[in-house]
């Protein structure tokens, strides 16, 4: 597992010195107060917000929302952040997004493992999810985190699940 996860940090290091706000970044981000001011009353507003969203356009995500808010938080940018300084900031999300990755990857070697009992295959297959060039993407596109957390969360289900049943 410490391979899998060394490797695919390794394999997506560079990702976390990209300086570029993509697609729609700002909306999450740089344009978003919302996610710039950690608080309870931005937690309420974005797990109560349905209808009416900050992130504009009807997105709901509130999961997504509130882990931008906490890199946010402790990352420390909401005393140091000028809205022309958003590219030198930007390694703190993506450190997250890689942390997601990593924890992805470690777990499709543990899902693996689980089914087939190789431990070798299972890592080999970790690490071929973990170093795909397809997943370059969701750790460099700051939007991606949506998919990163659904992607991280349904593989920790899948584990849980799968030894829940290997026990019974």
């Amino acid at each position: 597992l410490a391979v899998v996860a060394a490797t695919t940090a390794m394999v997506h290091r560079p990702a976390l010195n990209s300086k570029a706000l993509l697609i729609d970044d700002e909306g999450y981000l740089s344009d978003n107060r919302q996610v710039q001011r950690p608080g309870w009353d931005t937690v309420w507003r974005f797990l109560s917000e349905v209808r009416e969203t900050s992130m504009g356009g009807g997105y709901y995500h509130p999961v997504t929302m509130l882990s931008y808010m906490t890199d946010f938080a402790i990352g420390g940018l909401a005393e140091k952040i000028h809205v022309d300084e958003w590219e030198n900031c930007l390694r703190v999300f993506r450190r997250t997004n890689l942390i997601f990755h990593v924890a992805s990857a470690v777990l499709i070697a543990i899902l693996i493992h689980q089914f087939f009992g190789q431990p070798v295959v299972a890592a080999l297959l970790g690490i071929l999810f973990g170093v795909h060039p397809i997943t370059v993407e969701i750790v460099a596109w700051l939007s991606a985190r949506k998919a990163l957390l659904a992607g991280t969360f349904t593989f920790l289900c899948l584990v849980c699940y799968t030894a829940w049943v290997q026990r019974r």
